[in-house]
């Protein structure tokens, strides 16, 4: 038997020897759902894309890049590294 967890306290037995050994489709669908459930612990309620979209790779792709656009919008930044001019003052040695 095979447990595939996502948390210490959460998973799902497979019912094969090693995890080599599951049906890619099933690995394949875990894992799609383990990317739903780090949507809902890591973006707001309104930056969680559409049911519709789910299955859809390139979709999510521009939702997210819409979603990281508007963060920057909102919240500014965007990690250009840009700290502009070093300003000197009394604590300069």
């Amino acid at each position: 038997m095979v447990r595939v967890a996502r948390k210490s306290n959460t998973g799902i037995v497979l019912p094969c020897d090693k995890a080599q050994d599951a049906p890619a489709e099933l690995m394949v669908a875990l894992q799609h759902a383990d990317h739903i459930l780090s949507w809902y612990e890591n973006i707001s309620t309104e930056e969680i894309p559409p049911t519709w979209m789910w299955p859809f790779p390139d979709e999510l792709d521009e939702w997210f890049e819409e979603v990281a656009l508007a963060r920057k919008q909102k919240y500014g930044g965007g990690g250009d590294d840009n700290w502009g001019d070093m300003v000197s003052n009394e604590w300069d040695g």
